[in-house]
C-alpha cells in the first residue's frame, strides 16, 4: 500500500531540507554541496526524498549534520535526524518530516589497511653535543679571581 501526499507537502519538506542543509554548512564554512532530490517510495510505501552530499569531507559533514542540526519537529510522526547503515555502501543520515523520509547519504569510503610504521630508533649521545650541560662562566666573574 502506497501512502500519497499532496506535492505541496514534498516541496515543502525539499525545501527545509535543503534551507536546514545550507544553512548548516554555510555557518560552519563546510563546502559540502548536495545533488538533486529524487523522489523516491520506501518499502513500506511511505514516500522519500534522497540527495547525495558531494565535496570535500562530505562523509564528515553529513556525520555533524546528523549529530548539531535542528530540524523542528512539528509534526505527528516526524523524528530526529539519524543515521542509517541498511543500504550497503552507503552512511545516511535520514529523519522523518510531515510522513515524509527524508534521506542525505554519501558513499562508504573503503578503508584502507596501513602498514605499521616502525619507530625511528635514536641513537643514545656517546659523546657531548653541541651544547654544553652547564652554563658558561661570566668573564667578570673570572677577571676578578685571577686579579
Amino acid at each position: 500500500m502506497t501512502i500519497t501526499v499532496p506535492d505541496s507537502t514534498l516541496t515543502a519538506v525539499r525545501v527545509q531540507a535543503s534551507e536546514a542543509w545550507q544553512v548548516f554548512t554555510s555557518n560552519r564554512n563546510m563546502p559540502t554541496t548536495l545533488t538533486d532530490w529524487t523522489d523516491t517510495v520506501t518499502p513500506d510505501g511511505h514516500p522519500a526524498l534522497t540527495a547525495m552530499a558531494v565535496g570535500p569531507a562530505a562523509d564528515r559533514t553529513v556525520r555533524i549534520f546528523t549529530a548539531d542540526c535542528h530540524i523542528p519537529l512539528a509534526w505527528p510522526g516526524d523524528t530526529k535526524p539519524a543515521f542509517d547503515y541498511s543500504v550497503p555502501g552507503r552512511t545516511s543520515c535520514v529523519w522523518r518530516s510531515r510522513g515524509v523520509w527524508v534521506e542525505l547519504w554519501v558513499p562508504d569510503v573503503p578503508s584502507v589497511s596501513v602498514a605499521p610504521v616502525r619507530p625511528v630508533r635514536r641513537r643514545l649521545l656517546t659523546r657531548p653535543g653541541g651544547r654544553l650541560p652547564f652554563t658558561r662562566r661570566d668573564k667578570a666573574k673570572k677577571e676578578a679571581t685571577t686579579a
